[in-house]
C-alpha cells in the first residue's frame, strides 16, 4: 500500500520537477564568477605592470625624455612591489570560500582584502607622488616646462584610471559581502 501511495506522490510531483526556479545555482556560478573576475582583473594588472615595468627599465634607450637612473631604479622597483602586492590580493580573494567559512570568516577576509588593498593604494600613491616630484624638482636633470607638464599629465590621467580601477574592483568585492547576506 505505502509503495503505490510513493507511485502516485511521485508522478503527481514528476511533471512539475523541470519548473523548478534554479536562482540557487546560477547565484552560486555568478559567485563564482566575481571571485574568478577580481582574480583575473588582478592577473590582467600583473602583466600590464610587467610591461610597463620592462618599458622603464629599458627607456633610456628609446624615450624621448631622459630620466635619471635613480628614478627610474626606484619605480622599477616600485612596481615589482606592485606585483607582490597584486598576488597576495589574488591569494586572500581565493581564499574566500563562501560554502565552507562561517559568515564571520567570509567577512573578516573580505575586510583583510579591502583594507590591503586600500592601503596598497595609498602608499603606492603617496610614493608615486613623492616620487615624481622629487624626479622633476629635485633631479639634477632640468626639465623643460613642457616636459614637466607632460609627465605631470601623464601622471594625473594614471592616477585617474587607477581611481576607477579600484572603485570597480571594491565593488565586485563587497558583491560577494551582498551575497553572504542573500544566504
Amino acid at each position: 500500500m505505502q509503495l503505490d501511495d510513493l507511485k502516485t506522490a511521485w508522478k503527481s510531483i514528476e511533471p512539475r520537477i523541470g519548473t523548478f526556479p534554479t536562482e540557487d545555482i546560477e547565484k552560486i556560478n555568478l559567485r563564482h564568477d566575481v571571485k574568478s573576475c577580481i582574480i583575473k582583473r588582478f592577473q590582467w594588472g600583473i602583466a600590464l605592470v610587467t610591461v610597463a615595468t620592462v618599458l622603464l627599465a629599458t627607456s633610456r634607450s628609446w624615450a624621448v625624455i631622459k630620466m635619471p637612473v635613480w628614478w627610474l631604479t626606484v619605480f622599477c622597483i616600485l612596481f615589482v612591489a606592485g606585483i607582490m602586492a597584486m598576488l597576495r590580493i589574488i591569494h586572500k580573494v581565493r581564499r574566500i570560500d563562501l560554502a565552507e567559512d562561517s559568515p564571520i570568516q567570509v567577512i573578516r577576509r573580505i575586510v583583510s582584502v579591502k583594507r590591503f588593498y586600500r592601503n596598497a593604494e595609498l602608499y603606492g600613491s603617496a610614493f608615486v607622488i613623492v616620487l615624481t616630484i622629487c624626479g622633476l624638482f629635485v633631479s639634477p636633470v632640468r626639465y623643460t616646462p613642457v616636459e614637466i607638464a607632460f609627465i605631470t599629465l601623464l601622471t594625473a590621467v594614471c592616477f585617474l584610471m587607477e581611481y576607477f580601477a579600484y572603485r570597480s574592483n571594491i565593488k565586485k568585492i563587497n558583491k560577494i559581502q551582498t551575497w553572504l547576506k542573500e544566504s
